[in-house]
């Protein structure tokens, strides 16, 4: 069991018999009371987020959960169902809103990590960073350059990043997949 005080963003907990995971928590004191620790929290199965206050002090223990963490292979993406599959080759589906905008980086053979708690599969982690062919770019042309020129291409999984003006179509370009940002071009 976790103290109130314990609570931070990124962990999950067991709240009315459902999954959640912390969003942000943040404490608050008020004056001649005891404090609370206010939280976003997720609902992972049915992907809501909601406000919680616990009180800092009294009866609020939450039960912490135990992930575990296994490397998937992602297969294949059809009319928003997603086929993944463990190490030993038991395969698995998830509906388009359990991977909310993870699904722009997924790319068939991509190594993932799920994280599976009390035998079901809360959620699926991409790697930092990524990498994707360019598929189509718009050319660059010289004029307007007096900052940081950049444009809009697509990448292989259909996903629209901005990158600067010289990355052309048939590059290979590095992607953050948590902030969606063009990191670098790779040779």
């Amino acid at each position: 069991m976790l103290d109130v005080n314990d609570l931070s963003p990124g962990m999950f907990i067991k709240l009315n018999g459902e999954i959640f995971q912390i969003l942000e928590a943040s404490h608050s004191h008020f004056a001649q009371r005891s404090g609370v620790m206010q939280t976003k929290l997720k609902n992972v199965k049915t992907g809501s987020v909601t406000n919680y206050s616990f009180a800092s002090r009294g009866a609020d223990k939450i039960e912490e959960i135990e992930i575990d963490k296994k490397p998937i292979t992602f297969i294949f993406g059809n009319r928003g169902q997603y086929t993944f599959a463990f190490k030993d080759g038991k395969r698995f589906i998830l509906k388009e809103g359990q991977l909310e905008a993870q699904k722009d980086f997924l790319k068939p053979q991509s190594e993932l990590t799920a994280l599976i708690a009390e035998g079901e599969i809360l959620k699926i982690e991409l790697p930092i960073k990524m990498d994707f062919k360019v598929i189509e770019a718009p050319p660059a042309f010289k004029g307007n350059t007096a900052g940081a020129a950049t444009k809009m291409v697509t990448i292989e999984t259909d996903t629209k990043i901005q990158t600067p003006i010289f990355i052309k179509e048939g590059d290979v370009v590095r992607v953050n997949t948590q902030t969606r940002e063009y990191v670098e071009r790779v040779n």
